[in-house]
């Protein structure tokens, strides 16, 4: 394995110009009759050239990455290229902490969450442009969505003065909209409609659209976590260890399949294909600890992908992953499995049937708690792919360095240390990577 640090390329400039003013600086003092002359008296240095140091392949791929990283670093949010180099802090200082970075459909706007221990705010904006700040929050959100129009945001956080979590709604510089409070809580964004479907207490789905009251459409198993929409009308959702999809306009119901006794899942970006985990005669959900410890493992856990169009149900894997995520062009899947030894690695995943397998790690505890126990409902909010589907973006330890790595698909390159961090999330691509016509 070939672990690439940041910082190469910019290092051997210096390293070039700190020996072309040494060089020019001894030709001024040794006298040759080759450096001034009686005509020019004033002219006493030799303009040396600063040849063009090329780029390794290896270099040369990552820099020709695209989107922007956002990446959360100790009490920061950063953003940067792909290659690590322009770092821009977007918010964070000592005296207040920065989390959740969120971007925006289009990628042109990053959203984020700061407190200071007292206090809370979202901020929004373009990085290094003034943002929109909505301040006065009292708790900090924890999860924070876009809907589909980037001009509204969805929030969770812990209720105000109450022991379960509030969803809401925010546009950006304005105030917060609260909505509806359960525990546990999930939502996701109607397609082009500034409408949320809530998982509530794990009992029933609701429609919202604050401030007006949420309207209960649909009781629900408690075998799933986050919904998703199918496309404008319909909901995919659990009842009695079904595989549901629900018209909320309608209310007729079609059984899609059976899923056992848990299920989290994931759509493709273009709603074609559905990767969904089911596990069997299981009593708790696959989760990571704290702390460099391998991740626990659940029995009869499977990994499978439904195509809508064909009825095509493929097994994917059978190893328990802890995560999984779709490129954004729909085409790969990744999928996080433990590793040999300490650690976990992506495992990416073509219809076809091949695989390719990323370097091993070990998880920032940021991403081990905050996030993977909850890809699923990340899953509609962060991205770990580059927008073309050419790389992924992790944080953690690869062997006994630390920070937040980018790994091409193809090639031998081994990962690239690209900065400092505890979590990172890619741009969308152009036009947000979903989209597609109703599949059902």
């Amino acid at each position: 394995m070939t672990v690439h640090r940041r910082g190469h390329r910019r290092w051997a400039n210096f390293v070039v110009t700190t020996l072309v003013v040494g060089l020019g600086l001894a030709a001024c003092t040794s006298g040759s009759s080759e450096v001034g002359s009686e005509d020019e008296p004033g002219d006493t240095t030799t303009q040396v050239p600063i040849p063009e140091q090329p780029e390794s392949p290896a270099q040369e791929a990552i820099i020709a990455l695209s989107g922007q990283l956002a990446i959360v670093d100790a009490h920061e949010v950063v953003v940067m290229p792909p290659d690590g180099s322009d770092r821009v802090v977007v918010a964070g200082s000592e005296l207040e902490v920065a989390s959740q970075p969120t971007w925006s459909p289009d990628g042109s706007r990053l959203a984020w969450v700061t407190t200071d221990g007292v206090d809370s705010a979202i901020g929004v904006g373009a990085p290094g442009a003034e943002p929109d700040l909505t301040v006065g929050l009292g708790t900090t959100p924890f999860y924070l969505s876009w809907d589909t129009a980037g001009s509204t945001l969805g929030y969770l956080r812990p209720e105000v003065g109450g022991t379960r979590f509030e969803m809401g709604t925010v546009v950006p510089g304005e105030n917060v909209v609260p909505g509806e409070v359960g525990a546990p809580l999930y939502l996701s964004w109607r397609p082009d409609e500034p409408e949320l479907v809530l998982h509530v207490d794990g009992d029933r789905l609701e429609l919202s659209t604050p401030p007006d009251p949420a309207v209960a459409i649909a009781p629900t198993a408690d075998q799933f976590a986050a919904p998703v929409w199918l496309d404008e009308d319909h909901v995919l959702t659990v009842e009695a260890g079904k595989l549901v999809s629900l018209d909320v306009v309608t209310n007729a119901r079609r059984e899609l399949l059976e899923i056992g006794d848990v299920t989290r899942f994931v759509l493709s970006p273009d709603r074609a294909r559905l990767a969904y985990l089911t596990v069997q005669a299981a009593t708790q959900t696959v989760a990571f600890e704290l702390g460099a410890r391998q991740p626990e493992t659940i029995a009869d856990v499977d990994l499978r992908v439904l195509d809508f169009a064909t009825g095509r149900d493929v097994l994917v894997t059978d190893e328990a992953p802890l995560a999984f995520e779709w490129s954004p062009n729909s085409a790969l899947l990744g999928w996080l499995g433990r590793a040999d030894g300490l650690g976990v690695q992506w495992h990416i995943w073509s219809s076809a049937g091949e695989f390719t397998t990323l370097t091993p790690y070990v998880p920032s505890r940021l991403d081990q708690s905050a996030y993977l126990p909850f890809f699923d409902q990340y899953a509609q909010s962060q991205h770990r792919w580059e927008p073309e589907g050419q790389a992924m973006v992790f944080a953690g330890t690869v062997g006994t360095e630390t920070g937040v790595w980018v790994e091409l698909i193809d090639g031998d390159f081994g990962p690239f240390l690209v900065a400092d961090g505890d979590y990172a999330t890619w741009s969308p691509p152009p036009g947000g990577g979903g989209g597609g016509a109703s599949i059902l």
